[in-house]
């Protein structure tokens, strides 16, 4: 099967790797085939967006992208990657503090970049709103632990990334500390002690959030030989080719609505979803505004809403159905640059078009990079977003590789399984409907009472109930069983005092075991040396 066809076909299906320090690549194949198949296809995919083609776009904005990027890294610490703009290696994740799975993305783009001399650029997803403002984290002992709940900064006010900035500055400061402290009985030299500071430094300086966060992860991925460009997606918001690019949705929205609402319907019924929010709302139609595939804001006021347009018939007005009303002089058979140059003298004075989810890898697929690396669940995202460009753009999508590991805090213990479980709760089943299973033959022979029980019992199995007899059989049966699970009484006790040590034990698991715990929880050396394995190829393949 082709590289394509694995990826909208099989991604849906794939599960993070269950053995600790594994990682998935899918499809499995080489970095080169990814390019392979994108050289293929490039040439077939040469649509026009309101006056100019994308080739032409894509060019443009591959080149200034490559730019934003190197100017960016170069900022604050020192990169040796391929500049080359025809040949972009991309990844994205939201800025957030991520586990080390999702970390294991940024390790592939570096070795993957340097094996095919591809530039690898990670994007930090900052349009989105913050969603680990209160982090979860494991406390207590090996023998006895427990979960806490740590705010890093006070949830208010909810605005995109892009426009956070730390709010309680004495609160996030502290925040090191207080989970160094929950911390140190597990892991006593975590990688919180390095990264929170600079953290915290950056934060100080009026960095918004997301971006302190990157930087201070990329400053030491920059320790550990892993060369990588990196830029936040608002960034890319403004080359111009972005303009281009939301010209032509909104140009063609009515189409554009149909094609995206039938492929998110299409995908819930084959995936039995019922959710109207997954895995993304349909685009709402409300008389003459229609909902557009974008978040809109202001500087002034950073609260991310919806984009909707309006067709007046000398062009398009855009507005947020608050304070953001805007006219554009566009429609499907006009050439947007009049639009775009509106577009960008919105940007200029502060009002900002993003993309949503599916948007934001369009954006990025079509017109920044050859391939993409993604998570499992933008994988999962990118299956409706392959079906929109088929149907929208009508070209093949470019390829994109799912990649993720598992790494579990390395806390030295006992290791409880759920089978250990499932095997006493059979055993304690068995005692009620088999006890005599679990008696010796010296103790069943030794006591005429029990000896009979069990010969009527074998008889009554043995033999084929007459025709109305079944009823009294089957009573006589739960009569003898009845009478057989006194002999058994204190295995059951102890079976049942065992269930609820393991049940207690396996919630303990469930604390210890997580995959999802930030990174800067683990010791240094053990995600270094895993990053390593990646590099160098000896790394476990789930």
């Amino acid at each position: 099967m082709t590289i394509e066809a694995v990826c909208t076909s099989f991604s849906l299906h794939l599960r993070a790797p269950r053995e600790d320090r594994s990682l998935l690549i899918a499809p499995d194949c080489p970095a080169e085939e990814f390019f392979q198949r994108e050289d293929s296809l490039k040439a077939t995919r040469n649509f026009e967006c309101q006056g100019r083609s994308l080739k032409a776009l894509a060019a443009t904005a591959r080149k200034q992208l490559v730019e934003k990027a190197l100017a960016y890294t170069q900022a604050y610490r020192e990169v040796n990657v391929s500049l080359d703009p025809e040949k972009i290696l991309l990844s994205g994740h939201q800025a957030e503090i991520f586990h080390p799975g999702v970390w294991a993305k940024n390790f592939v783009l570096s070795c993957w970049g340097e094996k095919v001399e591809a530039c690898p650029i990670h994007l930090i997803v900052d349009s989105d709103l913050p969603k680990d403002l209160v982090i979860r984290q494991p406390s207590g002992t090996p023998h006895h632990p427990s979960s806490k709940r740590l705010h890093l900064d006070q949830l208010q006010p909810l605005c995109p990334l892009e426009e956070r900035t730390v709010q309680d500055q004495a609160l996030f400061d502290s925040y090191g500390k207080r989970a160094g402290q929950y911390l140190s009985t597990l892991i006593p030299h975590s990688l919180l002690s390095r990264y929170w500071p600079r953290v915290t430094e950056l934060a100080e300086q009026g960095i918004p959030l997301g971006r302190a966060f990157a930087q201070a992860r990329h400053e030491l991925e920059g320790e550990w030989s892993l060369n990588t460009l990196e830029l936040p997606l608002s960034e890319t918001f403004q080359i111009p080719a972005f303009h281009w690019f939301c010209a032509h949705l909104l140009a063609h929205l009515p189409r554009f609505s149909v094609i995206y609402n039938e492929a998110v319907e299409e995908y819930r019924q084959e995936h039995r979803i019922r959710s109207r929010n997954h895995p993304v709302p349909k685009l709402l139609n409300e008389g003459n505004l229609l909902e557009a595939p974008f978040w809109v804001w202001s500087k002034e006021d950073p609260r991310r809403r919806a984009l909707f347009v309006e067709d007046i018939g000398s062009g398009l007005r855009i507005t947020d159905r608050h304070q953001i009303n805007e006219n554009l002089p566009l429609d499907s058979e006009r050439d947007a640059s009049a639009a775009v140059e509106v577009l960008a003298s919105l940007a200029e004075r502060g009002i900002k078009i993003r993309t949503r989810a599916l948007t934001s890898t369009m954006w990025m697929r079509l017109f920044l990079s050859d391939v993409f690396i993604h998570g499992i669940g933008g994988s999962k995202y990118d299956q409706l977003t392959d079906t929109i460009i088929r149907r929208f753009f009508e070209v093949i999508p470019p390829p994109f590789a799912t990649v993720t590991a598992t790494v579990r805090l390395p806390i030295e213990r006992h290791r409880y399984q759920a089978e250990d479980l499932r095997k006493v709760e059979r055993l304690l089943r068995d005692f009620k409907w088999n006890p005599e299973r679990h008696l010796c033959s010296e103790t069943i022979s030794g006591d005429e009472t029990l000896t009979a029980l069990v010969n009527e019992k074998k008889e009554l199995i043995a033999r084929e109930p007459k025709p109305g007899e079944g009823k009294d059989r089957r009573q006589r049966l739960l009569q003898i069983n009845k009478q057989l699970q006194t002999w058994v009484e204190d295995q059951r006790l102890t079976a049942q005092e065992r269930i609820s040590f393991l049940k207690e034990k396996l919630a303990d698991e469930a604390i210890l075991n997580s995959r999802e715990y930030p990174f800067c929880f683990y010791p240094e050396s053990s995600l270094r040396s895993f990053c390593d394995a990646i590099q160098d190829g000896t790394v476990k393949l789930s």
